[in-house]
């Protein structure tokens, strides 16, 4: 290899350690933004000024900015701070919720159930429409898999 081509890649180097080191505010937000569940679009427009761009192009930095490994890092780190801090998971919530099931079992209650049920859906997003305005149908699913797991 070239002189030339190995100082090159040297201060590549160089220049990618110190990048991994101190992000811009920037960058930050836009790790920021992906660590709390944005899209990588959407962080990429709340963290830059994308007002004239185009989607392609924002989706394009987005993706390769996510790619970078300083970026990747920090995002993964964020989100490790996230879940330390995260009182109660949704796990637990299913877990009470559960328990919940089976107590309106116990005291023969189908109205508590139905709000249980109806709250769990909710949770995991089987009360959305599709673009015709349909209720998914796997709610019943869900009913009956809750209701089986709440059984002796």
């Amino acid at each position: 290899m070239p002189r030339n081509q190995q100082k090159a890649q040297k201060q590549d180097s160089r220049r990618e350690h110190n990048m991994a080191a101190k992000l811009t505010g920037k960058q930050e937000a836009f790790c920021d933004g992906v660590a709390n569940g944005k899209t990588l679009r959407d962080a990429y427009r709340d963290a830059y000024d994308c007002v004239t761009a185009k989607d392609a192009t924002i989706n394009n930095k987005a993706h390769a900015m996510h790619l970078r490994g300083d970026i990747g890092a920090r995002i993964d780190e964020i989100k490790g701070e996230l879940r330390k801090k995260t009182l109660w998971t949704r796990e637990q919530s299913v877990k009470v919720l559960v328990k919940a099931v089976k107590l309106g079992i116990e005291q023969e209650n189908p109205t508590a159930i139905a709000a249980v049920v109806d709250r769990l859906n909710k949770m995991h997003g089987f009360d959305t429409k599709d673009e015709e305005g349909k209720v998914d149908n796997s709610i019943t699913k869900v009913q009956i898999e809750v209701i089986n797991a709440s059984k002796p």
